[in-house]
């Protein structure tokens, strides 16, 4: 192995897994130093001022991942900005700044300084921002002996307290409804019972009680249905915008009635190694689960993938909390 990727994994505490090997090994590496080299550079005093502008942060990310593959060129499909939507550095400030590692002031990004943890377990806590010492790094989370104060995984993704039944039915409140009187001609209705995922769970006739319609101008409407029939609506206020933390939230909807009707979206589980857990998702997440997801895990195939990740085994129980939130099962196998 390297002796510069073998020196990096010890100074993060991270490991190599049964069967990783070394491509998989030296991305997972490198994806953690381009975050922890990000922090600690936002978090230097530079003529008695401290932060780094968004352009300087993200042109200095995507500059020190270009010497990295050109050190080590096989992890360049890993890293390769050709294939994302986003370049590495874009990527790592945004969700630094989403879930409130950097903050942005007088037109820099500065170094959360609260403190703010979440705790995994005694003398563990995932620290919102750079600890003087770091325990292990997974992902692009950092995690600490120390916290000022432990908060918990509803008040970091900022949720609700709601049950996804509860939220079901404040979601289908009549009162909140009108009765329907457009033409079902091109409606289409997502499909709680199906197997599929979201896009491919979308049928031409209702299938439950409570629902979600979308017509052939893409208007989106939550429904009540009966003898397969629409008999009440309220439009769908939900934003669809696709950034931001609080963005895709409409998601939760879909995942929530599906839990409704006992037909839970599952995200399989598998252990990898006595320290980690490969998450396999087969479909997105809101925004919030997803950064999240995205922050404690090293994304597989691609930095931006969304589909599945390699995460420490300390964060499943956090991780289980936060889905079920929105309705989403963790199944081991």
């Amino acid at each position: 192995m390297d002796k510069m990727i073998e020196q990096m994994a010890q100074d993060m505490s991270i490991t190599r897994y049964k069967s990783e090997n070394d491509y998989e090994f030296y991305i997972r590496i490198i994806y953690s130093a381009l975050g922890l080299w990000g922090l600690s550079y936002a978090a230097r005093e530079v003529e008695n001022q401290f932060g780094i502008s968004k352009i300087t942060f993200t042109k200095k990310l995507n500059e020190l991942a270009k010497a990295y593959i050109s050190t080590f060129p096989s992890i360049n499909r890993y890293f390769n900005i050709e294939v994302s939507e986003v370049s590495i550095g874009l990527y790592i400030r945004q969700i630094y700044e989403e879930l409130g590692y950097l903050l942005y002031n007088q037109q820099k990004l500065i170094i959360a300084p609260y403190g703010r943890g979440l705790r995994l377990t005694d003398g563990q806590y995932l620290l919102f921002g750079l600890p003087k010492n770091i325990k292990f790094v997974s992902g692009l989370g950092i995690v600490s002996e120390d916290s000022f104060f432990a908060d918990n995984i509803a008040n970091i993704l900022i949720r609700d307290d709601l049950h996804p039944i509860a939220y079901v039915r404040k979601s289908f409140d009549l009162i909140q409804f009108d009765e329907w009187n457009k033409s079902s001609e091109g409606v289409s209705y997502f499909n709680p019972l199906s197997k599929n995922n979201i896009s491919n769970s979308w049928k031409d006739y209702p299938t439950t009680e409570f629902t979600v319609a979308k017509d052939n101008m893409n208007n989106f409407y939550k429904v009540v249905c009966y003898d397969k029939k629409i008999k009440y609506y309220s439009k769908d206020k939900t934003s669809v915008t696709t950034e931001g933390l609080f963005g895709c939230d409409y998601r939760r909807l879909y995942y929530s009635l599906k839990n409704y009707y006992d037909n839970a979206f599952n995200v399989i589980v598998r252990e990898v190694h006595e320290r980690y857990i490969r998450l396999d998702l087969y479909g997105r997440l809101p925004n919030r689960e997803q950064h999240f997801l995205s922050l404690i895990g090293w994304p597989v195939q691609n930095f931006n993938n969304k589909n599945g990740y390699i995460i420490r085994k300390e964060f499943l129980d956090i991780i289980k909390n936060s889905l079920y939130k929105i309705g989403v099962t963790t199944k081991e196998v």
